[in-house]
């Protein structure tokens, strides 16, 4: 599947409640090599994981992230990812504003010789995280 041009924007994701977390959004790796967007949302509630990407060629942006969950949950904001051992490469995180995650922007990847070109992290606003 090639999800090139896909745009997540002015959205707002909020957990109902009760024992259960959920990530609101996450890419998978694919065939495309265009663009793919997140920008303008607004994340609240019991957040696992706001978003997450193991694709190249994503902006993730001007978003505003919140959870109600303790540090000790281990959740993240943001999660750049390559748990499939493939090139993750040209994901950008800009101008988001993160708060009260274990963790505000986690960048992770697994397995010798995976590209990771062109990782951008820049003007965040990242406070109260563990």
């Amino acid at each position: 599947m090639n999800i090139s041009g896909l745009n997540i924007h002015d959205n707002t994701f909020t957990s109902l409640g009760g024992a259960g977390r959920y990530q609101a959004i996450y890419i998978n790796p694919d065939i495309g090599q265009g663009l793919a967007t997140i920008e303008d949302n607004e994340f609240g509630g019991a957040i696992r994981r706001a978003i997450a990407t193991e694709r190249s060629n994503v902006l993730i942006k001007e978003n505003t992230l919140s959870t109600e969950l303790g540090f000790g949950d281990s959740n993240q904001a943001i999660a750049i990812w390559n748990f499939y051992g493939i090139d993750v490469d040209d994901v950008e995180v800009i101008d988001n504003i993160i708060n009260d995650f274990a963790t505000g922007v986690q960048v992770n990847f697994q397995g010798f010789g995976v590209g990771t070109n062109g990782i951008l992290i820049n003007e965040n606003t990242i406070v109260g995280n563990n």
